[in-house]
Parts: structure tokens; sequence; C-alpha cells
């Protein structure tokens, strides 16, 4: 799971990419920023990407090497770190576009708003990629709720039933309830 922060490092964006947003520049600057903005983007989605198929081989992988709850357990608590680790890296670079965005000069085009917009989603798609697969290694590790589906039939009880004795026992287990039906 190391190579995700290798990948994350590639897709942090450069320093000053979202300030140059705001900067007054000229139409020279400005299409250097888009071309900026679009190289990031891409190389943000084409990482994203990457590490989304690293980690259905690993959850394929996992699934064909375990067979234990724990095992799963112990997977699902080892992505918890890593994307706890990489929350705190994205944060600032999510609180930075979201601010981008909200703050947008008159001057920003369709095209620059939309590169921002997919830098943010990629950004948020790189956190959900951790909580999707740890909760696919929890589901594994929970194989008990697959049979809570599962219809139940009772079997017909064969003989007489002494109803009364039956009463008496349930009313004997439950002593409040039968003194709140008595109120």
């Amino acid at each position: 799971m190391s190579k995700g922060l290798a990948q994350l490092t590639e897709m942090l964006p450069e320093p000053g990419l979202v300030d140059a947003l705001a900067a007054q520049t000229g139409p020279a600057e400005r299409l250097l920023f888009v071309e900026r903005l679009r190289r990031h983007a891409e190389a943000s989605r084409a990482a994203l990407s990457r590490q989304s198929g690293e980690f259905d081989k690993m959850y394929e992988e996992a699934k064909g090497r375990f067979s234990e709850p724990l095992a799963f357990q112990k997977l699902a608590e080892a992505v918890l770190k890593e994307e706890q680790g990489i929350s705190e890296r994205l944060y600032p670079w999510i609180e930075a576009l979201e601010q981008a965005l909200a703050q947008a000069p008159q001057s920003a085009t369709r095209e620059e708003l939309g590169y921002i917009k997919e830098c943010l989603d990629v950004a948020r798609g790189w956190r959900a990629l951790y909580h999707d697969l740890r909760f696919r290694l929890l589901d594994l590790a929970e194989p008990e709720r697959d049979r809570t589906n599962q219809i139940l039939r009772a079997k017909p009880v064969k003989g007489e039933v002494d109803h009364g004795a039956l009463t008496d026992e349930i009313i004997g287990r439950f002593p409040n309830i039968l003194k709140a039906l008595a109120e």
C-alpha cells in the first residue's frame, strides 16, 4: 500500500498551482496556468486509476490467500491507517481546491474551473478508494452477515403441546412483563 503514498505524491500539486488562479495575470500566463492545471488533472486521474487497479488486485489476492475473518480484519485495519495518512495529506489540498472554486475570479474560464473540479474529484476519489477497500475487506471478515439473509423455517411440533405449562415457563422467565401486564 505504500505505493499509494508514492502515487499520491505524484498527484499532489505543484506549489502555487491553485494560487495562480486568483492571481491577476495576462493572457499568456493564463494559458500556461491552464496547461499546468490540465497536465496535473490528467496525471492525477491516471494515478488514481493505477491505484484503483492495484487495490482490485490486492483485494482478489486477499480473497484467494486468506480464509480467516481475523486476517481480513487486520488487512482492513492496515488500510484504515493508510487511509488516515492519505486523508491528512489530502485535506489541505481539498480545502485549497474548494476555496479556489468558491473564490474563483470572474475572469476564470470554464476550462480552468473544470480542471479544478476534476482535481477535486480525483482527490476525493483517492480517499474513497481506501474507504471502499477497507469496507470490502470488512465484508469478507464477517461471513456471518451473509447468513442473516437466509429464510429460516420452523419445524412442526409433533405430539401434544401443553399450552398452560409453556405459558407458565415463559412468564417465569420474564416476571417484569407479568407485573407490567397486571397493572
